[in-house]
């Protein structure tokens, strides 16, 4: 059986691809670093070995609870509407059960959850030593490099933390696989981000700058040395699990709103009636207080993070090493396009502020490349949205239980 060390386990898209990883037979080592995952919150898991002594390491000796709260292992967290990656029936392609509404194994209508808990280990990424030991012990035949400090505000604040996070944990992992003996037989997946410029000189913002330069090591460590080694920039990716995006923010608000008030299941507002603002599971107002937009007119390109993971997968298998592959849809959509989304979803009329602020939008990727692989996108837009929106009112739902 195929190991793989997955960093950023705990985060939003590493639970994700544990579970696809694990579903079509790799032995899943989750690495978490106890940094904050999904939903902004320290995670922890009670790992089974830990390297390094930094104070984001202890942070991952919490305990197994916050694991637990955060969708990783537990009950049946959401139920999506599409065939989920662990129930893929060997030999049947992904597009045809997706097609058949059946989940194989159970019989059971496409979507069911099911939660997969991988063993996790707590290293802290910068500590070069603990990562050397990491590889050296585990000796994994691939790496996907998920983890990372992936805000903007933030690299704005802490451009030494962002670039400790994402450069030299990178820089960590291709030196250790080499010193492992790894390198040239085990395969590193870099994930970088498309919120990046073609010149360092010109970068954005220290996020983009240093992702840039992530990518910019895992495919020169392939030219030096030889390593195994190839990269990815996903699009901007969306569905259930807490995603700090966009979208993901816009299921909390709006989860958090229904819950304030009774719509299209209940009894309307009485027309012109305000509720009460109060702090939204974010943070952010809700309520009266309509959730501001930029603009209408802004084009992003949207991927659902399962499908994500399965691209994951067919470059760990099939890519190029020493080579950058885009991932995205495919489609570019506005603003105002996940606005309706959003508005077609929601239980209750929603109010929006669109201000006349929108900056350019990127230009549409390739894709043919990783097309090239057999990959295809196959969960719909709207079908993302509603999974996200559905999860963020089981989150609000059992949040307000405890409380």
């Amino acid at each position: 059986m195929r190991r793989i060390l997955i960093t950023g386990a705990t985060g939003f898209t590493g639970r994700h691809a544990c579970r696809l990883f694990a579903a079509t037979g790799w032995e899943v080592i989750g690495v978490s670093s106890g940094r904050s995952g999904g939903t902004g919150e320290p995670r922890g898991a009670a790992p089974q070995k830990t390297w390094g002594s930094g104070e984001a390491l202890r942070k991952s000796n919490a305990g197994g609870e916050a694991l637990r709260e955060s969708g990783v292992c537990g009950e049946v967290h959401w139920k999506s509407g599409v065939c989920e990656e662990d129930q893929w029936k060997p030999g049947v392609s992904r597009e045809d059960q997706w097609k058949s509404g059946v989940s194989e194994g159970t019989g059971e209508p496409r979507g069911e959850w099911r939660e997969y808990v991988p063993p996790i280990v707590g290293c802290d990424l910068t500590e070069k030593q603990a990562v050397f030991e990491l590889c050296r012990e585990l000796q994994p035949d691939a790496v996907l490099h998920l983890a990372g400090q992936n805000a903007v505000d933030r690299s704005w604040q802490r451009p030494d933390e962002t670039l400790a996070v994402n450069v030299w944990s990178t820089v960590h992992l291709l030196e250790g696989m080499r010193a492992s003996g790894r390198g040239e037989r085990g395969r590193i997946l870099v994930v970088g981000s498309m919120l990046t410029n073609a010149s360092l000189e010109t970068a954005a913002h220290p996020y983009g700058f240093s992702k840039a330069v992530q990518v910019a090591a895992a495919l020169n460590w392939h030219n030096w040395y030889g390593i195994e080694a190839l990269a990815v920039e996903p699009s901007n990716l969306i569905g259930p699990g807490g995603s700090q995006g966009l979208c993901g923010k816009l299921a909390r608000w709006v989860a958090a709103v229904e819950a304030a008030r009774p719509g299209r299941d209940g009894q309307e507002n009485p027309e012109g009636e305000r509720e009460a603002s109060r702090p939204s599971p974010m943070g952010d107002p809700i309520g009266s207080n309509p959730f501001v937009l930029s603009s209408l007119a802004e084009e992003r390109d949207y991927l659902d993070v399962r499908d994500a993971v399965s691209a994951y997968e067919a470059l760990l298998l099939r890519g190029q090493a020493g080579r950058l592959y885009s991932l995205g849809s495919g489609v570019m959509r506005t603003l105002g396009e996940v606005k309706e989304a959003f508005d077609a979803a929601a239980k209750v009329k929603l109010a929006w502020q669109i201000r006349d602020q929108g900056g350019p939008s990127p230009q549409p990727r390739d894709l043919s490349d990783i097309l090239s692989l057999g990959w295809r996108p196959l969960i719909p837009f709207t079908q993302s949205i509603e999974d996200a929106l559905e999860d963020e009112r089981h989150r609000l739902g059992e949040s307000n239980r405890k409380g």
